[in-house]
C-alpha cells in the first residue's frame, strides 16, 4: 500500500470514527453468524485500524482466535499482527495487516487507579491507536455485588472518550466463568449492556458471544462455553476447516478452542463495521422486495413521526386477507421486535412501536404477508 493511499484511508477512517459512531453498537453472537458475509474490501479497510488491547488470560481468547484465523483459515484475508508492549505505546511494523498493541493489564493498570488511568492516557496520547479495548478476567464472576465497581468502570471509560474524541473506547462484558448457582455475573453483565445501549457505546459482548451455538441455540446457564465440546463432537466437519478437537487453538485460556474461534470471528466483524461496513444491512434490504411491488395485495407506509423519539406508528394496508408479520431489525440485522397474526382481514391498520429501550440510530422494518415482503427504514433519535 502506498503512503499516500494509507494516509487517505486513515484520514477517512478517523472521520468516520468520530462522526458515525456516536451512536455505538453491540457485537454479540449475531456477529459470528454474519462473519461469512463480510465483504473482502471491508476486511482490507479494517486492517488499517489499530487497536490498544488491555487484557489478562481470558482476554487472550480473542488473540488466540485471531491467530487461528490467520494461520489456519486465510492468512491474506485475516492478516493480523500483535505485540506485547507492556509499558510503552508501540505497534508492530505496518505491512498491510491489522495491528494490535497487546498489554497484560488488569483493572488497576487501565482504569481502576490513577496510575492505571495515566497508563491509558499515555497510550491514547501517542496517537497510534484508533481504538482501545479492556477485557475482564474473573472480576465480575464473584458472588459480591459489584454495582459500584462497574459504575466506576463505566464512568471512567466515558471520561476517556470525552478526553479523546477522535478515539473510541470499546466496552466488554465479563466471560461466563461464574457458576450460575452463586455468581452475580449475569447481573453485572446486564448492567454493562444496559449502560452501553442507553449511552450509545461500542460493546464487545464477550458473554453473549459464547452463550449461543451456530444453530441459534441459547445456553442461559452457560459456564465457560460448556456447550462447545458436545457441539463440536456432533458437528466435526460442518463449520471448521478441520475437526473441532484437533483443528482449533490448543492455547485457548480457560475454555474450549471453539470459543476462541468464534471470538476471533466476532472481532473481525466488529472491525469491518468500525471501518464503515453496514454490518449486512444492505444484504437484508436486498432480500426484501421494493416498495409498491405488490399494490394489489398490500402496501407498507412510512412510519410517522420519522425521525422520532420513543414512539412511532407504522401504517399498512391489506387488499387481501392473510397472515401478517412485522419485524424490526437493528443495524446488525438482529431482530428486535416482532408482531405476527395468523390471519388479518382486508383493511387499513397500524402498529405502534415503543423504542424506549433502544438506542438512537437507523432501523429497518419489514412487513411480510403470506411470505411476500416489503421494507422501509426508520430513524430513532434520543
Amino acid at each position: 500500500m502506498s503512503i499516500k493511499r494509507f494516509i487517505f484511508i486513515k484520514v477517512a477512517l478517523l472521520y468516520f470514527i468520530s462522526n458515525s459512531f456516536g451512536q455505538g453498537f453491540i457485537i454479540d453472537h449475531n456477529a459470528v453468524q454474519k462473519f461469512d458475509e463480510i465483504p473482502e474490501a471491508w476486511l482490507d479497510s479494517a486492517k488499517a485500524l489499530t487497536m490498544h488491547y488491555a487484557h489478562r488470560s481470558h482476554g487472550m481468547q480473542i488473540i488466540s482466535g485471531l491467530k487461528y484465523l490467520y494461520e489456519n483459515v486465510d492468512s491474506q484475508k485475516y492478516n493480523v499482527s500483535y505485540r506485547n508492549w507492556q509499558n510503552d505505546p508501540n505497534l508492530p511494523p505496518d505491512n498491510g495487516q491489522h495491528r494490535i498493541c497487546s498489554c497484560d493489564w488488569q483493572p488497576d493498570d487501565y482504569w481502576a487507579t490513577e496510575g492505571g488511568q495515566s497508563n491509558t492516557r499515555r497510550f491514547a496520547d501517542s496517537g497510534l491507536f484508533d481504538f482501545s479495548m479492556f477485557a475482564w478476567c474473573g472480576e465480575l464472576s464473584t458472588s459480591q455485588d459489584k454495582t459500584e465497581y462497574i459504575d466506576e468502570y463505566l464512568n471512567t471509560m466515558d471520561m476517556f472518550e470525552k478526553e479523546y474524541p477522535n478515539m473510541r473506547f470499546i466496552y466488554q462484558t465479563g466471560n461466563t466463568d461464574g457458576d450460575p448457582s452463586w455468581s452475580r455475573l449475569k447481573q453485572h453483565n446486564n448492567q454493562i449492556r444496559e449502560y452501553c445501549k442507553e449511552n450509545n457505546k461500542i460493546l464487545f459482548d464477550f458473554a453473549d458471544i459464547e452463550s449461543w451455538d451456530p444453530e441459534g441455540n441459547f445456553y442461559p446457564d452457560n459456564y465457560g462455553c460448556s456447550w462447545c465440546e458436545d457441539w463440536c463432537n456432533e458437528h466435526p466437519l460442518e463449520y471448521l476447516p478441520e475437526e473441532c478437537n484437533s483443528g482449533l487453538p490448543t492455547c485457548c485460556p480457560h475454555t474450549h478452542g471453539y470459543n476462541c474461534y468464534i471470538k476471533g470471528k466476532a472481532y473481525w466483524y466488529m472491525l469491518a463495521v468500525l471501518a464503515g461496513w453496514d454490518g449486512g444491512m444492505s444484504s437484508l434490504r436486498d432480500k426484501v422486495r421494493n416498495d409498491n411491488k405488490y399494490p394489489e395485495k398490500f402496501i407498507l407506509g412510512q412510519n410517522y413521526p420519522n425521525p422520532f423519539n420513543t414512539f412511532t406508528r407504522i401504517p399498512y394496508q391489506l387488499m387481501m386477507g392473510g397472515g401478517v408479520e412485522l419485524i424490526i431489525y437493528d443495524i446488525n440485522s438482529r431482530e428486535i421486535y416482532r408482531f405476527e397474526e395468523n390471519y388479518i382481514k382486508p383493511g387499513s391498520y397500524y402498529i405502534d412501536w415503543n423504542a424506549r429501550n433502544f438506542s438512537s440510530g437507523k432501523y429497518i422494518y419489514q412487513l411480510r404477508v403470506d411470505n411476500l415482503g416489503l421494507a422501509k427504514s426508520l430513524i430513532l433519535i434520543k
